[in-house]
């Protein structure tokens, strides 16, 4: 008797393969993303220390290592000062005037930019915690090597004298975390429509075999 093609599993089962391809390729991407995130986060650029609390310049070795769609790259005054609520953390850099020069290894300037008390924000040292240190972000630069130079003209008033360090750190924002999530949604989906599909090759398949073991069986559908 002749056979018919299944055609509905056939197209299931490539389906199947179809999503769980993608699922695969989504997490991987997911995974990196998150991975990235979180290693940028924990990188520190550079540190200069007690910069803001005398006159003069310091140069650095910098180097980042990623770039992001939309992040940006910070200084962070680290103090033992108690200032360290929001409305209150500017007033550690009051006075402050200083210049920030990164330059390239041909020792051409790429990013220039003035700071002032009135240009730094709070930044969140811990999640959960009502403790702010001042920061200072600038717009990033490509990952490379770069030196980076702070020359300061009149340094904050509260930070003179007063042992603490100018870190650098990448500030991301929300458009490079919610890339990673929206790779992990694709994946969970894919995952979920490759089990269903499966699961359902599987039990109809298992049906198939029954009836065609029966004495009146016709042949697969």
């Amino acid at each position: 008797m002749k056979r018919t093609i299944p055609w509905g599993r056939a197209i299931a089962t490539v389906l199947a393969v179809a999503t769980f391809a993608v699922a695969v390729q989504s997490a991987g991407h997911w995974w990196q993303m998150r991975t990235k995130c979180a290693d940028a986060e924990a990188t520190v650029l550079a540190v200069l220390p007690d910069a803001f609390g005398t006159k003069g310049t310091t140069e650095v070795d910098f180097r980042p290592d990623y770039d992001f769609t939309c992040g940006r790259e910070m200084l962070v005054v680290e103090h033992d000062l108690p200032n360290r609520s929001r409305d209150q953390v500017t007033a550690t850099v009051k006075g402050l005037h200083a210049e920030l020069t990164i330059v390239d290894g041909t020792g051409e300037a790429v990013l220039k930019e003035d700071l002032t008390d009135e240009w730094f924000c709070p930044f969140l040292l811990e999640q959960g915690t009502d403790s702010f240190l001042p920061a200072f972000p600038f717009h990033s630069v490509r990952s490379g090597h770069y030196r980076l130079r702070l020359t300061v003209t009149e340094p904050a008033v509260p930070l003179v004298g007063i042992p603490h360090r100018v870190v650098a750190r990448y500030q991301l924002c929300g458009v490079d975390r919610i890339a990673a999530t929206f790779m992990g949604g694709i994946a969970l989906v894919s995952a979920l429509v490759c089990l269903v599909l499966t699961t359902g090759v599987i039990v109809v398949t298992r049906r198939k075999r029954r009836h065609a073991n029966k004495p009146d069986a016709r042949g697969d559908i």
